[in-house]
């Protein structure tokens, strides 16, 4: 139901057609990548789009603080703008530095709303969430046909290789 009412919020606000079962098949994947030995965040069940993920870019420029990422072409965006969002900050970097994560400081739902930002300011487009995983669309159709969701996106996605 989350995920839905906040699709249809960013839809309204922005004027985006962000596709509910698009951002479920997102969830399904990245949750999934959340349990992963090792990992920072390790927290599957909590951020569940990996937007909150410290040693991925999306964080930092949600909450607009220095880190080990360059946004300088990230600035004109509609989406996130260039001082970022104070939840983000205040929650998850609240000395301000980019350094200083504040794990505890994560929600599913900031995860949700961070991630349908950084899925917006990516050109709202599947195969640019996850630029490093070469299998992320393939994954992505295994994941509608799990969930019993009718497939939405194209063949020619699917066959990026």
């Amino acid at each position: 139901m989350q995920i839905l009412a906040f699709t249809n919020y960013f839809n309204a606000i922005f004027g985006s057609s962000v596709d509910a079962n698009v951002i479920k098949a997102i969830m399904y994947v990245e949750t999934k990548a959340g349990y992963f030995a090792g990992s920072v965040t390790a927290n599957g069940s909590l951020d569940v789009m990996q937007a909150l993920d410290p040693r991925k870019p999306a964080v930092y420029r949600l909450a607009a603080v220095s880190g080990q990422w360059s946004f300088d072409h990230y600035e004109g965006s509609k989406y996130i703008p260039s001082d970022g969002y104070k939840l983000f900050k205040t929650s998850l970097f609240p000395t301000g530095n980019g350094h200083e994560y504040n794990r505890s400081g994560a929600s599913v739902e900031m995860s949700i709303v961070g991630g349908i930002l950084w899925y917006l300011a990516k050109g709202g487009s599947p195969e640019k969430y996850n630029v490093a995983n070469p299998s992320y669309m393939e994954e992505l159709n295994e994941a509608f046909e799990l969930m019993g969701i009718p497939r939405v996106l194209p063949a020619a996605l699917a066959d990026r290789s």
